[in-house]
């Protein structure tokens, strides 16, 4: 594929404000080719060093974000150790993009959105229900930007991560604790033993029983 570069607006989801004449260019950021658009621009927000110039992947699609997300978790040294995951578990109360479960049986919910991270927090607070750690997953920038508010994920005991050059960071740790609906979580665990990976989803009925 060629690349084609453009001018464009990048709008701040807090303000007005618009970068100009940015460059983007089309690039496949997984291996099942799912297409982010990589751009580089100036960026005087105060939650980045003055006037520093960044290079970030404006994912087309939240599936892209997950399908990125899903394939680093995949990668050694990550930031929970080995996992075993599935996407789209529905249960009563909604459906979360992401649940896994470590090597020790406990059980991570992500929330991914590219770019309402309020939006992210109270849905990820609500996975807390079923998951000892409850993160939202978000495009870097966005995720440095939501970090700003920092007291509001940890009074939910919410974290925060994105992926960086094929590796998850984790801005803000997720406070680990008991879930209120146990026997959710080990619905959770038997969906995901049941899945391949990232292939199959929990029906809703299964899991409303």
């Amino acid at each position: 594929m060629g690349r084609t570069f453009c001018q464009l607006q990048v709008g701040r989801a807090s303000g007005s404000e618009t970068h100009r004449n940015a460059k983007t260019e089309l690039t496949p950021v997984s291996q099942r080719g799912i297409l982010a658009r990589r751009v580089t621009f100036r960026d005087n927000s105060p939650s980045w060093h003055q006037g520093v110039v960044m290079d970030a992947l404006v994912h087309e699609t939240e599936a892209c974000l997950v399908d990125e997300f899903c394939e680093a978790i995949e990668m050694p040294d990550q930031p929970w150790g080995s996992l075993k995951w599935m996407s789209e578990f529905g249960y009563v109360r909604g459906r979360t993009d992401i649940i896994a479960v470590d090597g020790e049986g406990r059980v991570i919910a992500f929330e991914a959105k590219l770019s309402r991270w309020r939006d992210a927090m109270h849905q990820a607070y609500r996975n807390t229900c079923f998951a000892h750690e409850s993160y939202v997953l978000l495009p870097e920038p966005v995720a440095r930007r939501a970090s700003a508010h920092v007291h509001e994920f940890k009074r939910r005991a919410v974290g925060i991560c994105y992926v960086s050059a094929g590796q998850v960071v984790v801005c803000l740790p997720a406070r680990s604790c008991e879930p209120i609906q146990p026997s959710l979580s080990h619905v959770a665990r038997l969906a995901i033993g049941g899945t391949e990976h990232g292939k199959s989803e929990a029906t809703r009925s299964q899991l409303s029983r």
